[in-house]
């Protein structure tokens, strides 16, 4: 099923997909080279204008596939939690 979401950013070139790996465990610059985050932070802190100038971070399609799958798995589980919990109605027994 994933690779039906993977295919479909790839033939689109969604977040530029296309001119990344199809698989791979970190973020790329504008340029296809590992992210480097030190480049857009001074003394620890994020800096808009290193941002601007050095480049986005771009994440290979798989990547942004687990990432989504990751935060919908959280946000589920949450949800199911407290839908379970106040729910106090259901005789279970």
């Amino acid at each position: 099923m994933t690779n039906l979401f993977i295919d479909e950013l790839l033939v689109t070139n969604t977040w530029y997909t296309q001119f990344l790996p199809i698989s791979a465990t970190s973020t790329f610059d504008n340029t296809g080279a590992p992210y480097d985050p030190t480049q857009i932070v001074t003394d620890g802190i994020f800096d808009e204008s290193k941002y601007a100038t050095y480049s986005p971070a771009f994440m290979p399609a798989t990547l942004a596939i687990a990432y989504g799958v990751a935060f919908a798995s959280f946000a589920s589980t949450v949800v199911h939690t407290l839908c379970t919990c106040l729910h106090t109605d259901t005789d279970y027994g």
